[in-house]
């Protein structure tokens, strides 16, 4: 029972989160990097250190990537675990979970 209370608890803290404008934010900033980082990936390449640097680039645009996507993630991890103890969502209290089921 505390497993699946901490369970809701972080799941309600990461909504929370993906809601904040300030986080909106910080994922617009991290989208601009990756769309910048994108476009020079697309370049001919002339010698090995450009083929280096662009693996460089390829990397850090993956890194980008998981750091966008990492609370939609863990939510959509906790929802399922929490759907695999029987805890209800209860979508009509604006998503949140119950442990009365």
């Amino acid at each position: 029972m505390e497993d699946e209370r901490e369970l809701v608890e972080e799941l309600s803290r990461l909504r929370a989160l993906a809601k904040d404008p300030g986080f909106q934010y910080y994922l617009n900033g991290l989208k601009e990097n990756k769309e910048t980082h994108e476009k020079s990936i697309f370049a001919p390449l002339l010698d090995i250190v450009e083929v280096l640097r662009q693996e460089y680039i390829k990397g850090h645009i993956h890194g980008l990537d998981i750091a966008m996507n990492q609370v939609a993630t863990r939510i959509s991890i906790i929802e399922e675990q929490l759907e695999a103890l029987g805890v209800a969502d209860e979508q009509s209290d604006g998503g949140q979970y119950s442990l009365d089921a």
